[in-house]
């Protein structure tokens, strides 16, 4: 590794601890955003999703602060589709700034389906009043890795705020510390 290389990313790393450490949620949203790519590479191995440094920027830059995790990551992956669906592309914050850390990124169409594939589940999780049938739209997203054991098998009252019992809760919707 060049000395230009180890540069690179201890800025990057930095910049991204600055960010994190003024706000965890953000740190949290990246862990389940990466856990999502790292199921759909798993489904397909055939098609690659974006690397984690693409999608701790994409993350940072769309970030959408809420106190409940699920409704914020839902609405950071609908401000990314957004900007990706306006420009695919994602510039790199440190030195060789503004370089597109997309560029050479071949599965375009995959990725912006799976994005959007991520937000109708969200959406639908996010409507359901019982635990157990939100946690199986979020199980599309994460796969066994979004436990449903714990969700509760019970009508809420309000059915636009129940979400993710377990992921709310625990800051970890797929059970497992990545």
């Amino acid at each position: 590794m060049s000395t230009s290389d180890r540069r690179i990313i201890i800025a990057t790393v930095n910049w991204f601890n600055e960010i994190a450490d003024a706000n965890p949620q953000i740190r949290r949203l990246v862990r389940y955003t990466k856990a999502w790519c790292d199921y759909r590479e798993f489904a397909r191995v055939d098609k690659k999703m974006p690397s984690g440094l693409v999608l701790t920027i994409l993350v940072v830059n769309n970030f959408y602060s809420h106190d409940r995790d699920d409704i914020a990551l839902k609405e950071t992956m609908v401000n990314m589709e957004y900007t990706l669906s306006k420009n695919f592309s994602c510039g790199r914050p440190t030195p060789e700034q503004g370089e597109n850390l997309l560029s050479s990124y071949t599965n375009k169409d995959y990725f912006m389906k799976c994005l959007s594939d991520f937000i109708s589940n969200a959406k639908e999780a996010l409507k359901e009043s019982n635990g157990v049938n939100a946690c199986a739209h979020w199980q599309k997203n994460f796969g066994d890795r979004f436990p449903c054991h714990l969700a509760k098998n019970e009508t809420g009252n309000n059915t636009a705020t129940v979400g993710l019992f377990t992921g709310a809760s625990t800051n970890r919707p797929w059970g497992l510390k990545i």
